[in-house]
């Protein structure tokens, strides 16, 4: 049988041909353009993340930034502004003997302490005992002026120093010692071998050369010891070495703890005319003070042609005020 179905021509089919491909290139630029725009959603939505978390960054820095700002800001306002302190920040310490403590009669140690309401630091000067004072037509040894009682004494210290001091605490032995005892003990280093007996006056000191730990007793005999060379500078410079020690080793945060003992010792055996011995402007101070510094420094000066006195020289002692010392006055 033949077959009417005829045989396309060369022409035809490549026509054919033609129209079978179209269709191809047609979804496959559909797709290629399907495929660029998910590419470029993708492209963006990466982008916007990234952007987002750029800009997310930048807020958490800069919050914390602020916190810490904020966290400086309110440590330094705790360190430069002891509240509790700022009415009274210059006060004269008078020593005196546990026998001499309800009558008048010579201070045994004069130290001036001074609180600096800007940073919260601490400066003590110790005044030799044997400094000669002129009031009015006299000289006398500023020790004795205790012999009229404590405002006498703050008159010739002022007159001394060139500055108005109107805050007083009288410290007995006993409460000093009782202190160190609270804080079971100091150490401390003695120089050479102290031995000294005074039976009427009830003094009877002994100790041994060397670096040794301190009970109150002992602390005290090597605070009232003046029986070398130096005599009352000797003693001076021995309060010096006392302080540091009692600032580094006891002063501290751990004092905290000890607050109540503290303020009990001190309300019982102090006699002063400021009202802050409280628990908590005691507590509250040891806090500051255990973060700041401590200069212990002597009264300038040079000793009498006979050795006996200590006679302050008026321009070192106005240059060292200035350095150490913020008189509100």
């Amino acid at each position: 049988m033949k077959n009417n179905r005829s045989t396309p021509s060369r022409g035809q089919r490549r026509k054919l041909i033609r129209r079978r491909r179209r269709p191809k290139l047609l979804r496959i630029f559909v797709f290629l353009l399907i495929l660029a725009v998910i590419c470029f959603c993708i492209f963006r939505v990466f982008q916007a993340s990234y952007s987002g978390a750029v800009n997310f960054y930048a807020y958490l820095n800069a919050a914390y930034s602020d916190y810490r700002e904020k966290q400086a800001a309110e440590k330094e306002t705790k360190i430069k502004i002891p509240a509790q302190f700022k009415d009274f920040d210059t006060i004269l310490f008078i020593g005196v003997n546990k026998s001499n403590y309800t009558v008048n009669a010579d201070a045994d140690a004069l130290i001036l302490l001074n609180v600096n309401q800007y940073d919260g630091a601490l400066s003590a000067l110790l005044i030799p005992r044997n400094t000669l004072v002129t009031m009015g037509n006299s000289i006398s040894s500023v020790s004795s002026f205790q012999n009229y009682g404590s405002e006498k004494t703050l008159e010739a210290v002022s007159s001394l120093l060139d500055k108005k001091i109107d805050k007083y605490v009288i410290v007995d032995e006993n409460a000093l010692a009782s202190l160190v005892d609270t804080f079971g003990g100091i150490d401390l280093y003695a120089g050479s071998d102290m031995n000294y007996d005074d039976p009427e006056g009830g003094v009877s000191i002994h100790l041994n050369k060397g670096y040794q730990h301190f009970d109150g007793n002992k602390a005290l005999q090597y605070l009232m010891y003046r029986s070398d060379d130096l005599g009352d500078l000797g003693r001076v410079e021995r309060q010096e070495a006392f302080i540091r020690s009692f600032y580094q080793q006891i002063f501290n945060f751990k004092a905290v703890f000890y607050a109540p003992d503290i303020v009990n010792i001190i309300n019982n055996s102090l006699y002063t005319n400021v009202d802050f011995f409280t628990f908590t402007n005691l507590k509250n101070y040891i806090r500051i003070a255990g973060k700041n510094s401590l200069t212990v420094k002597t009264l300038p000066g040079r000793f009498s042609p006979d050795g006996s006195s200590w006679q302050p020289d008026a321009v070192l002692i106005h240059d060292l005020l200035q350095e150490m010392f913020n008189f509100s006055n």
